[in-house]
């Protein structure tokens, strides 16, 4: 084919490598289809060849790394600290159970980078090439199974729960099969894609099953045991044992690694939400909940989504001080009113920057400008137990013995105690009624629609989100939390997954670029760069759990998170790839994708077969078999993209 030809719709965006001039490279890239996005904001390729077309490849790669970066700290922080808060408080606010909330919403949460990098992956996918996201979802999962499992029998060599693992692996491995079974027909129908969500569906039934099931036994031994003690002719080893059955009845609500009584309460620089998320889930008998999120329902964490709100905590100090001492004129509240806006738009974290080490203050630096467009329209409502921590502390500090500072604690003690602000900003909650639903609307293309064609929606936004936002900011104060202010969690979820969808889009264009100019395919750049950015925080966390003695909370989140991320990462997209095109959609499956689900489903097979050989015993020569394991994964993928094994038609 003519790549400088009239039509080059059906040319490999490949091709480009056999040209050697940037004025043509640059034209093929602008009339080649494959080159193109269908979703996301920036054409990378065409930035790469046509706007830098003056610096050399390599630096401009080089400057798309360094924004992929900025973009995987964006997508980490909004998952973290916004989408994952909110999900926490819809969870309270339903009253929903742990069980029911840790493979529902708090696996989605945990889950949403993964998932949204995939949905954007298919949704960007050429004549049906989804290897990014295949390479994505088991790389991910070779590497969350072999390293991170490995690592945690490495670091500490501990004997694993029988149940939830066995049930776990049973059903990945199926998960996998499945994926398998699909990518050798090479094609996906509706129902396929449906059977993925309704697997998963099945696993909630089952963990929740499962659990249901579990206590009742136990309780029904309780009981068993009350009926002898009844029978004894002893009253006091009666009474005794009476009242050890009640304590009986409460430990038997968690699982022996439950760290709601026992875990550590381990603070660093915003990674201790993470061990309390395994730990949570640990509890709860259901590893599907376990990531590398802030995802917690009812924590004690000093980090995460509790530091969102503790620049209005001395703002408001100051606040009822001043009202305290001789009142508060309107100038001095527009002036508090100020201070709160602008403490709760404060991108760097002010108050442990002292303390930060060096790595970390760049860090905070390098994410403040995105952290600062999601302050602007991401509302952020923190969850009741903060209220009661707070005040805790402030009770149990020691008394100084001068007058101002113990005036000062009882201020702080019935600010919390009475407003309860939870995070409520008056001027900026307003703006967020009014930035969110706009942002919202822009990004996705739905605002751009009109109405009778001639007003934009994006418009009929803009007046309700106006009109909205000033009825909220005239009848609120700025002391007290209004009655609404759950509300606006929802608000923020939704605000939050439109900005996650967009991250991953950009992040999935910018993989594909640098796959393009790197000559590299979908999947080994999905199962290295996007599978590895997706599963660091795990290996981190995880290790961080195993050092401090705590392996099972760890091990619990490396196969029922990843079993999520496989079956609705996709399922989803899939489902809708299938209803746009007729109700089925044909896959372009290379020898790496067999590659990838022949490596994750031997590292599940071996931790089937070999973990309850060894008594479920997870020793530290099982974890070296498994970074072993994964080094040879590794290896033969390598070889088959560089074509030492050759890549057979399948």
């Amino acid at each position: 084919m003519e790549l400088l030809g009239d039509d080059n719709s059906g040319a490999s965006c490949d091709s480009i490598h056999n040209l050697h001039n940037h004025t043509d490279k640059c034209w093929f890239v602008r009339h080649t289809g494959s080159c193109g996005v269908d979703e996301g904001f920036v054409n990378y390729t065409q930035l790469l060849y046509c706007a830098l077309e003056d610096i050399p490849v390599w630096f401009g790669c080089v400057l798309l790394i360094i924004w992929w970066l900025f973009m995987f700290s964006g997508l980490a922080v909004t998952a973290d600290d916004f989408f994952c808060p909110s999900l926490a408080v819809i969870s309270r606010s339903l009253k929903l159970s742990h069980n029911v909330a840790g493979v529902t919403f708090l696996a989605f949460g945990n889950g949403a980078p993964d998932v949204f990098s995939a949905v954007a992956a298919i949704g960007n996918a050429k004549a049906g090439d989804a290897g990014l996201a295949i390479g994505a979802l088991f790389g991910a999962g070779v590497f969350v199974t072999a390293v991170v499992a490995g690592s945690i029998a490495v670091i500490c060599p501990f004997k694993c729960m029988e149940r939830p693992l066995m049930r776990d692996v049973i059903f990945y491995l199926a998960a996998v099969y499945w994926s398998w079974h699909i990518m050798w027909d090479k094609k996906i129908t509706q129902a396929e894609a449906a059977g993925l969500l309704v697997l998963y569906g099945v696993y909630v039934i089952v963990v929740i099953g499962g659990r249901y099931i579990n206590q009742r036994l136990k309780k029904l031994k309780n009981q068993s045991a009350e009926a002898k003690v009844s029978n004894t002719t002893d009253p006091l080893l009666r009474g005794i044992l009476s009242s050890n059955s009640g304590h009986r009845d409460f430990v038997a609500s968690y699982d022996s690694t439950s760290p709601i009584a026992a875990a550590p309460n381990s603070s660093s620089n915003g990674t201790s939400s993470e061990d309390i998320m395994h730990s949570f889930v640990a509890s709860s008998d259901s590893s599907t909940s376990i990531n590398s999120s802030d995802c917690i329902l009812g924590s004690n964490s000093q980090e995460g989504i509790i530091n969102t709100a503790s620049p209005n905590i001395q703002v408001e100090i100051e606040a009822i001080s001043r009202m305290k001492h001789g009142g508060q004129t309107k100038s001095d509240e527009a002036r508090h009113m100020w201070k709160i806006f602008l403490s709760g738009i404060n991108p760097i974290n002010t108050e442990e920057w002292g303390d930060l080490g060096l790595h970390w203050k760049i860090y905070e630096a390098f994410k403040s400008p995105i952290m600062l467009c999601l302050k602007l329209t991401i509302p952020v409502v923190d969850d009741e137990d903060k209220d009661e921590e707070i005040e805790d502390e402030s009770s149990s500090q020691s008394d100084s013995g001068k007058e101002d500072s113990k005036d000062m604690k009882q201020l702080i003690m019935k600010t919390e105690k009475i407003s309860h602000l939870r995070n409520w900003n008056r001027p900026l909650n307003s703006l967020h009624i009014f930035l969110g639903p706009f942002f919202a609307s822009i990004t996705t293309g739905v605002g751009t629609k009109t109405i009778g064609g001639a007003f934009p929606i994006y418009g009929l936004v803009l007046i309700v989100g106006a009109a909205l936002a000033v009825f909220v900011f005239v009848t609120t104060s700025t002391y007290k939390r209004p009655r609404f202010h759950t509300a606006l969690a929802y608000l923020g979820f939704l605000v939050a997954v439109v900005w996650i969808y967009c991250i991953a889009n950009e992040i999935v264009n910018i993989l594909q670029a640098l796959g393009i100019a790197f000559n590299l395919s979908d999947a080994i750049l999905g199962l290295t760069f996007l599978a590895w950015g997706n599963s660091v925080g795990d290996l981190i966390a995880d290790m961080s759990m195993a050092r401090q003695g705590y392996p099972r909370m760890g091990i619990s989140a490396c196969f029922g998170g990843p079993l999520f991320n496989l079956l609705i990462g996709l399922g989803i997209p899939f489902s809708i790839a299938c209803a746009n095109h007729g109700g089925e959609f044909l896959l372009q499956v290379s020898l790496e994708e067999m590659v990838l689900a022949a490596g994750l489903g031997l590292s599940l097979v071996a931790t089937l077969i070999i973990v309850p050989l060894s008594n479920f015993y997870m020793s530290r020569a099982y974890g070296i078999f498994l970074l072993a394991l994964y080094v040879i994964f590794l290896l033969v993928a390598i070889l088959t993209e560089v074509n030492v094994i050759e890549n057979i038609s399948l």
